[in-house]
């Protein structure tokens, strides 16, 4: 087999890549919110893996003595295992930071999401296959299959929500252009308010920076041991020398989607009256151009709640710490899922109908026999 038949048979096997992941930056380029970035993204990814290990194969074939195919089969062998582990590596690192937070937070049920995700999925993964009995009993046999197609829809799921924010958190161009600098501003319940602020706020300070001419606009009605969250960014922007005309202090907002809502409506109405001037031969932009600032875990909250009320803006994430990130962001999976249950119930109950429906089925005319 010549070099050039294997080549082209190599490169083959990456067409699908390339087209999954060209799908990808199109999707990037015209609304980077929405879920489907994410899916496609680790689609590409699924998919490169799967175009390697075929390439493994057929040189193996073709090429069964050649040192690059003995080099590529080491490669796979290392890799393909890593692989597999990444889902228990991930439920631990969560169970480890979970139980850590719980240390140093408090034994309160807001702290406990994390660890009982992971201890829910280390059951899953390792327990209940142990235990006796599973290979012989149908009824577990299938209830155990039906889990197991719930419980990999719950981790593609949340990989996906990982993607799709690390997405909306990296910005190629920068920051630029900008009107307004949204900071949300209501903290976790074990995030003291200093903490919120200065992590927030100084974010937001470095995103304005970057844009000349744009306003701070300082939101959150949410009251934390008798201070305001907006009047104590407001006061912190103001030390840290922000003149006191470029921020805006919206005091209504005590909700993640209130805070947007309330937001983007006081920063049109700073807008209309005072807009900014159009380029020559441009017109000016129907809507200001603005950022959504908070912690890195909740940006993405915000930023589908701002797509789902048809307002157009982009994201930054401040720093938190490991532990409550990984508590807070299993939190923020279970409030997406609150926010799309419509969607989610009638998936459930569709695939729900259809496994236990076929599976009886099989079972009845013993197609199946687990």
């Amino acid at each position: 087999m010549t070099f050039g038949i294997i080549l082209g048979v190599i490169l083959v096997f990456h067409i699908p890549v390339l087209v999954v992941f060209g799908l990808f930056l199109f999707s990037y380029h015209r609304e980077p919110r929405r879920l489907r970035c994410g899916v496609l993204l680790a689609l590409s990814g699924l998919l490169l893996g799967l175009a390697l290990l075929l390439e493994v194969i057929f040189l193996n074939m073709a090429l069964p003595d050649a040192a690059i195919t003995r080099f590529a089969y080491r490669v796979m062998m290392i890799v393909l295992p890593v692989l597999g582990l990444i889902p228990l590596l991930m439920v631990v690192a969560t169970l480890g930071a979970g139980i850590s937070n719980l240390v140093q937070h408090g034994r309160h049920m807001r702290n406990t999401f994390s660890v009982f995700f992971s201890l829910a999925a280390l059951a899953y993964m390792i327990v209940w296959p142990l235990v006796k009995g599973l290979g012989t009993d149908r009824f577990s046999s299938l209830l155990y299959m039906y889990i197991s197609v719930i419980f990999t829809y719950t981790i593609f799921l949340k990989t996906i929500l990982t993607l799709t924010s690390e997405i909306n958190l990296r910005h190629r161009k920068g920051p630029k252009g900008l009107l307004y600098v949204v900071v949300l501003g209501r903290p976790l319940k074990r995030e003291t308010l200093v903490e919120m602020v200065r992590r927030r706020v100084d974010k937001g300070i470095e995103v304005y920076r970057m844009n000349e001419g744009s306003r701070l606009v300082l939101s959150g009605g949410y009251e934390v041991d008798g201070t305001v969250t907006c009047d104590a960014m407001a006061a912190y922007a103001a030390e840290q020398g922000v003149p006191e005309e470029d921020i805006l202090i919206e005091r209504n907002g005590s909700s993640t989607e209130s805070m947007v809502l309330e937001s983007y409506a006081l920063l049109c109405e700073d807008s209309a009256r005072r807009p900014e001037p159009a380029a020559e031969g441009k017109t000016a932009p129907a809507a200001p151009k603005f950022a959504v600032v908070s912690s890195a875990y909740h940006v993405l909250r915000a930023l589908i709640l701002a797509r789902r009320q048809g307002i157009a803006c982009i994201g930054y994430g401040a720093r938190t710490s490991l532990t409550i990130s990984m508590n807070a962001f299993v939190r923020e999976y279970l409030l997406y899922l609150q926010i799309t249950k419509k969607a989610q119930l009638i998936l459930l109950a569709v695939y729900t109908i259809v496994f236990w429906t076929v599976g009886f089925l099989l079972l009845h005319y013993q197609i199946m026999n687990p």
